[in-house]
């Protein structure tokens, strides 16, 4: 009977709807305009409310407490009332309007992933954290961003930060990657002037809010929107904001928190892993909490949601491990909307009740509803119906997509306590310093917070796992404690768990006595140490970290240490006493084992040695740990040295007779090790006598010289020859030497003959002197004349003459010495050639240097002061026509040079001179006057010039061109045509013809 009373209720429903649409279709025509529709392509579908003074919202009833809304100014007005208390979608809020009447065209709306946030311009006000920051008790007003850079860390402690926005959206909270903001302890966010909200963004970084409040956040469109990264919300209120919360691809975790009075209370679109756990979400216009698309592993477990539009509004494609457990659901216009595409949401242990419509609708689904284990307002369980105020609570949709059976009969209630364990310290540890108390807490539904209470006085709660709490035990009296670990779930069933620990941050005492820091020890040595603490552990003693003994009990010990078994060197005896907490003493000391004896050695003289005047004395002594270097002479301490190494000692041989002496070292070490050893030496401070015979001071040398020397000595050791410190020759006698010196193997330039004799004791007797090697030839050039060359009148003769030991320098003129000069060098020596006869000369240049060598240049030229001779000068035509080319012929010779160039000079009417170069032909020098205009007056004259310079001009000579006699009248006979190249080759026999006319005539006047 039950089906079919339903059935019937549903069919009457339907009818009275109709009817009701009609109605509420009139009523809607005549609501005011703040009910706004936006059909426009780029804008999402849905409806706007403007927040203006006086307009009513269309909405279920509200107690009197809700009926306006804080800071917004909302008034809302009653539903049509209806006979079966059975809702249409369209009387639902924010789905108003033709064509805009399902839930799907709303959630693709509202679903979409929010616009990632625009990359912000730094202003001159924004707030830049990029390092670590904390803020505590303050009240900041910030006309600005605040923006946490990568890096960043921001921490407000009971601040209040009031966001001064002139619009809604201007400013906004921006998290980057990599950054953090921690919001604690009272700490308030929200809008400085209530009429425009800030925008908050968790971009890829951490958020971590505890009993903290958030207002008035969402301008233009979203609330704390959660991107990336992770978060943390406890203990807080989020209210008046657009969406309180929106998750997309973050892992977040909303516990004991009260979110309330906003559009949508939280929201999560393409996340993971978002848990929101014993929270209270009321009051939120269009539902408490929305999933949609893409909303994996979420978990609403033990919250109370209710007096929202829908408790939970699920639109859900292709996700996984949706559960929501232990919640009470209740007092909503519905308890939970679904639609549901390939994907599971599970519902067990809720309580639905009392919801005004169904307290499950599923529409559009292909995938499933577990809603098992609920309660719903009846021990009968749910009904299957469209939905109504009053309880059981009506599921509505394809049956085949849920399964409600079975359910509990009573409201459920969770009685089942979680399990908690203390991991760490384990029972009777021995504690110091900070540590961890850990504890592992699990819960049929959720652990709610851990309280952790130190010899039963709270001293921490922690709100997620894992769950630590840090103990400085340092300001707390050493003494044994008890520790109680609480764990709570949703319900507040508990459990416990006790451990009891001993704090002790005293630490132990230890001491080494001996030996002494720095001490240098050998052989047996005693280690001497006393050690002790209340909660002693051990006593261990260490040498260069290796242990060698230990000891259990408080006390006075002594070991034995065998260094022999040990290298020398540097060693930490180390003392470590510690006890059961820990705590641990610590005493070192450094000492020397040395059991090798030091090392010595007098490296100069040697034994036997002859010395004299000056001695260097070296010795050599080394040890690792040395005391002292001690050096005697003939039993005398006369130097002593604290450091190992090579060591000198200048004996003053002078000082002391001559003959044998005794020289003794002796190297002593910090540890008493000794060497000694001597040597026997004599002394001789007489010198020898020797001279350098030949050359002389100063001398200039080539070629192979000879070098006399003498020396002697009553105990000689060496007679020796030197060059530039280069040894020539040695003698071991007595006497007079002589060397032949080959200076050509040698460089040029000045050089050291030295003497050096010496005898067996170091004496030595030394003369030098400084002579020049010289065999390099000087250079002689003759820059000009040059060879061949042909001069006339005054010339100039350049010359050069270099060498670095120069004599002199000579020019001679066919063996005359004409000039000298004595330093090298470039000259200059002027020659009138008309002193000389015509013909060939020779100019000489010999120049010597102080060693003998000589260099020697010449060059023969040829003097010819006698210009040219032009014997005869002739044209043809004499008198030429318009336009004919006149040919002048001249006769030029030139005795001794030899002719150089002959240029014709003419002119027409007295205008420039013009030249054309002659040239020669049979002995005839032939040139052509261009063609002129009849009646030009022309010039010319013949100039010539020879090799050596000398010119010649001949006399000036005129014409004048005739015209051409005009052609008789009337016709005549035809005059054959010639072509311009048979006037050519004609012109050119008749001046081949002249010339050779002209050579006859010439001939013949010489003949």
């Amino acid at each position: 009977m039950r089906g079919d009373e339903r059935m019937v209720r549903s069919i009457l429903a339907r009818t009275i709807l109709f009817a009701l649409l009609t109605t509420i279709m009139f009523m809607m025509s005549l609501l005011p305009e703040s009910i706004t529709i936006i059909n426009e392509a780029d804008k999402p579908k849905g409806l706007t409310l403007q927040a203006a003074s006086g307009p009513e919202i269309l909405s279920r009833p509200r107690t009197s407490n809700h009926l306006v809304r804080e800071g917004h100014n909302f008034t809302w007005a009653s539903l049509p009332s209806t006979s079966n208390g059975n809702w249409h979608d369209k009387w639902l809020p924010y789905r108003l309007g033709p064509g805009n009447s399902s839930l799907k065209e709303f959630s693709e709306a509202q679903g979409r992933l929010p616009p990632e946030p625009k990359p912000l311009t730094p202003k001159p006000n924004d707030w830049i954290v990029t390092g670590k920051e904390v803020r505590e008790n303050e009240i900041i007003v910030l006309t600005g961003n605040l923006i946490i850079k990568s890096g960043g860390d921001l921490t407000l402690i009971n601040c209040t930060l009031l966001m001064n926005c002139s619009y809604n959206g201007e400013w906004q909270i921006k998290v980057e990657s990599g950054g953090k903001l921690n919001i604690l302890k009272g700490s308030v966010i929200t809008a400085y002037n209530p009429n425009y909200e800030f925008s908050f963004y968790v971009y890829h970084g951490h958020l971590f809010m505890r009993e903290s409040e958030l207002h008035r956040c969402g301008g233009p469109d979203y609330g704390l929107w959660i991107h990336g990264g992770e978060a943390t919300i406890e203990k807080c209120k989020i209210s008046n904001c657009h969406y309180g919360v929106i998750i997309t691809d973050v892992r977040v975790t909303i516990t004991n928190c009260k979110i309330y009075n906003n559009t949508i209370g939280i929201k999560c679109y393409d996340s993971d892993n978002a848990n929101i756990i014993n929270c209270e979400i009321y009051d939120n216009r269009l539902t408490g909490i929305y999933l949609f698309d893409w909303a994996w592993n979420t978990a609403i477990i033990g919250c109370d949601i209710h007096d929202n539009h829908y408790g939970l509004l699920c639109y859900l494609h292709g996700c996984s491990s949706t559960k929501i457990i232990g919640c009470k659901i209740y007092d909503n216009d519905c308890g939970i909307y679904c639609e549901v595409l390939s994907c599971t949401i599970n519902v067990h242990y809720c309580n639905i009740y009392s919801n005004e419509g169904p307290g499950l609708r599923l529409d559009q689904a292909d995938g499933l509803v577990n809603v098992t284990y609920c309660w719903w307002g009846d021990a009968a369980g749910p009904e299957y119906g469209v939905g109504d105020p009053e309880d059981p609570e009506e599921i509505s949709g394809p049956e085949e997509c849920i399964v409600y059976e079975p359910w509990l009969d009573e409201p459920w209630v969770d009685t089942t306590p979680p399990h908690v364990t203390i991991i760490t310290p384990t029972e009777g540890s021995y504690v110091h310093g900070l540590i961890d108390v850990r504890a592992e807490a699990s819960d049929d539904i959720a652990v709610n917070y851990v309280q952790f209470y130190i010899n039963g006085t709270l001293f921490f709660t922690d709100y997620s796992s894992p769950f630590i709490c840090a103990w400085n035990t340092t300001i707390w009296p050493d003494g044994t404690y008890t520790i109680n670990v609480t764990a709570y779930d949703i319900h507040n069933n508990t459990d416990c768990d006790v451990t009891i620990v001993v704090v002790d941050n005293t630490a132990p005492v230890g001491v080494i006595m001996s030996p002494a820091h720095r001490t240098y020890i050998r052989g047996r040595t005693f280690i001497n140490i006393t050690a002790s603490d209340e909660n002693l552990y051990r006593i261990e003693l260490y040498i260069n970290n290796t242990l060698v003994a230990t000891w259990a009990e408080n006390g006075v010990y002594i070991y034995a240490w065998n260094t022999t078994a040990w290298p020398d060197g540097l060693y930490e005896v180390e003392l470590i006493v510690r006890d059961k907490a820990g705590n641990l003493a610590e005493a070192k000391v450094l000492v020397i084992v040395d059991n090798t004896p030091p090392e010595g050695q007098i490296m100069k003289p040697v034994n036997g040695s002859f010395v004299s005047g000056l001695l260097s004395v070296e010795i050599m002594g080394f040890d690792v740990n040395l005391r002292l270097i001690k050096l005697y002479v003939d039993d005398v301490l006369v130097a002593t040295w604290a450091e190992s190494g090579t060591h000198t000692y200048l004996l003053n041989t002078t000082t002391i007779k001559d003959g044998p002496h005794r020289i003794k070292l002796l190297v002593e070490d910090l540890a008493g090790n000794i060497h000694e050893e001597e040597i026997i030496i004599t002394v001789d401070n007489t010198p020898p006598e020797g001279a350098i015979l030949a050359p002389e001071e100063g001398a200039y040398l080539r070629g192979t010289v000879e070098i006399k020397v003498s020396g002697a000595d009553k105990n000689l050791q060496a007679v020796e020859l030197y060059v530039d410190d280069a040894l020539l020759s040695s003698w071991i006698a007595n006497g007079t030497y002589s060397y032949e010196w080959d200076t050509t193997a040698w460089p040029d330039g000045t050089h050291v003959l030295k003497l050096i004799i010496t005898d067996k004791a170091g004496n030595r007797h030394e003369v030098s002197i400084t002579i020049t090697v010289d065999n390099t030839l000087p250079s002689a050039q003759i820059i000009s004349p040059s060879e061949g060359s042909y001069v006339n009148g005054v010339i100039q003769i350049n010359i050069t003459g270099r060498d670095e030991n120069l004599k002199i320098l000579e020019l001679y003129i066919d063996d005359e010495l004409i000039a000298s000069w004595t330093a090298s060098g470039t000259y200059t020596y002027v020659w009138d050639t008309t002193t000389r006869s015509d013909g060939v000369h020779t100019i000489r240049l010999v120049v010597y240097d102080l060693a003998g060598n000589e260099a020697e240049k010449s060059v023969s030229i040829t003097v010819d002061n006698t210009p040219p001779v032009i014997s005869s000068v002739e044209q043809d035509p004499e008198v030429p026509s318009e336009g004919e080319e006149v040919t002048v012929i001249a006769s030029v010779s030139d005795a001794i040079s030899g002719l150089e160039s002959v240029i014709l000079y003419y002119r027409v009417n007295g205008g420039e001179w013009r030249t054309v170069e002659m040239t020669c032909s049979e002995g005839a020098w032939v040139a052509t006057i261009p063609g002129q205009e009849a009646g030009a007056s022309v010039e010319y004259y013949v100039e010539a010039r020879d090799k050596a310079g000398n010119t010649a001009k001949s006399d000036t000579y005129t014409y004048e061109v005739k015209a051409v006699a005009a052609p008789g009248p009337g016709p005549g006979p035809t005059a054959p045509s010639m072509s311009w190249q048979t006037i050519t080759i004609a012109g050119g026999v008749a001046v081949a013809a002249l010339v050779a006319i002209f050579v006859m005539r010439v001939i013949k006047k010489r003949g």
